[in-house]
């Protein structure tokens, strides 16, 4: 093999080992990144994620972190209400995600995608699938595909 044909070898693999690299420093944010819940689908919040006879379980408020270590957190804290009892719980879910050109793929802790739930009478926000950043924030669907959920920073 020639030098010139051994120097083009060495440049090319050093350009596939620099987009390698650039790839991967995409793959998760490079700030935290905090967001606020704002929307379910059409409604602003609070916004009944469940209800069976005279109880219902409304979301009251919710972030998601993206950490710059891969790993997201989604912090919820919903009231729970039946008939003239309401008390308040507050759910944290967390688990990985990557960045693959403008859409964030959320998995569970093992890299796994999440899967969809099989009860259609409930919204589980912390099955998210993907989002995509907007211009005021952050849209990301849930794996049941039952709801948009609407973030802003």
């Amino acid at each position: 093999m020639s030098g010139l044909n051994k120097t083009m070898m060495v440049f090319g693999g050093l350009a596939v080992l620099a987009a390698f690299g650039a790839g991967e420093a995409r793959a998760q944010v490079s700030a935290t990144e905090v967001y606020r819940l704002t929307r379910i689908g059409e409604q602003e919040l609070p916004v009944v994620v469940e209800q069976a006879g005279d109880c219902r379980d409304e979301v009251q408020t919710a972030t998601l972190t993206l950490n710059t270590d891969g790993r997201w957190l989604l912090e919820t804290q919903e009231q729970q209400i039946c008939g003239e009892s309401t008390s308040t719980d507050t759910d944290s879910e967390d688990g990985r995600y990557h960045i693959q050109g403008e859409t964030i793929h959320f998995m569970d802790d093992d890299g796994e995608p999440i899967p969809a739930d099989d009860d259609p009478d409930e919204i589980e926000l912390e099955r998210l699938r993907e989002g995509t950043r907007t211009e005021n924030g952050l849209r990301v669907v849930i794996a049941d595909d039952d709801a948009v959920l609407e973030f802003t920073r």
